[in-house]
C-alpha cells in the first residue's frame, strides 16, 4: 500500500480545531480574519492547491474555513490517494453520489452547528465555495439564511449517468423551493462555474439552475481557460 506524503508547509499559517457532526469528529482548518468563507474541498481533500486557494481568500480580508470532509490534509493528490478517497466517499453515508433529489448529508456536515459555535464567524453572513464533488453542497447550504454568497464550482453530483441525473441539482424539492424563494427576494447571490467541455458537469444541470433560480440565459458569459483551451461558463452572481 503506497504511503501518503504530506507536503511540508502545505498548511502553514492555518489553525486547527475539531468539530463533531453526524456522529463523527473531524478537523477544521482556518486562516485569515474577517467575514467567513467556507471552503469545501474537492477530491482528494485539502491538498496544497486547495490550501493555496484558501490563502487567496484570506488575502482579500476574509477568514477561510476548511472542514476536513475526506482525505489527508496537506497531501499531494496522487493517483493512489485519489482512488482511495473516491472509494471512501462513495460508500460513505455523507456522500450519496448516485442519489436523485436527496438532501445530501455531506452539506449538513459542512454546515453543522459545531464549526459555527466554535468559530463565531457566521455573522452577519458567510460565503460558501464547493468544488467538484462538493460543488452542489454550496447550493444546498443556501437553505441557511446565514449563507449569502454560495459558489458552485463544477458541481459534479449526482454523477450524470442518465438524463435525470444530468439535470439533478442534488437537493430535495423542498430545499430547492426555499433557495428559489431566497433568490427571488434578492438577499442571496449565487455563482456557478463549469468548463464547457467537462462531461462530468453537464450543461443540462446549469440550464436547470437558470430555470429554477430565475437567472436569464442572456446574462451568462464564457471566458477562456488558457491551460485547457476550454470555456468556463458562468451563471451570474445575482439570481
Amino acid at each position: 500500500m503506497p504511503a501518503t506524503a504530506v507536503l511540508e508547509g502545505a498548511l502553514e499559517g492555518f489553525s486547527r480545531s475539531s468539530f463533531t457532526a453526524l456522529g463523527k469528529t473531524r478537523d477544521l482548518y482556518r486562516t485569515g480574519s474577517g467575514p467567513a468563507v467556507l471552503v469545501m474541498s474537492e477530491i482528494p481533500g485539502i491538498t496544497p492547491l486547495v490550501a493555496s486557494f484558501a490563502r487567496r481568500v484570506a488575502s482579500i480580508g476574509c477568514t477561510a474555513v476548511l472542514p476536513q470532509l475526506f482525505g489527508v490534509p496537506g497531501a499531494e493528490p496522487t493517483p493512489w490517494l485519489m482512488a482511495r478517497t473516491v472509494a471512501g466517499a462513495c460508500i460513505s453515508r455523507e456522500f450519496s453520489t448516485f442519489a436523485l433529489t436527496t438532501h445530501e448529508p455531506g452539506h449538513r456536515l459542512a454546515a453543522s452547528p459545531g464549526p459555527r459555535r466554535a468559530r463565531g464567524l457566521w455573522r452577519p453572513g458567510v460565503g460558501a465555495v464547493g468544488m467538484c464533488i462538493t460543488g452542489g453542497f454550496a447550493l444546498a447550504m443556501t437553505v441557511e439564511e446565514v449563507v449569502l454568497a454560495p459558489v458552485l464550482s463544477q458541481p459534479a453530483l449526482p454523477f450524470p449517468l442518465n438524463r435525470a441525473h444530468r439535470r439533478d441539482l442534488g437537493i430535495s424539492d423542498e430545499d430547492l423551493a426555499r433557495v428559489r424563494g431566497r433568490c427571488r427576494t434578492g438577499n442571496v447571490s449565487v455563482l456557478g462555474l463549469r468548463f464547457s467541455g467537462d462531461k462530468a458537469v453537464p450543461p443540462q444541470r446549469f440550464a436547470r439552475l437558470r430555470e429554477e433560480l430565475g437567472t436569464p440565459l442572456s446574462r451568462s458569459r464564457s471566458t477562456r481557460d488558457p491551460a485547457t483551451r476550454r470555456a468556463t461558463e458562468k451563471v451570474p452572481t445575482r439570481c
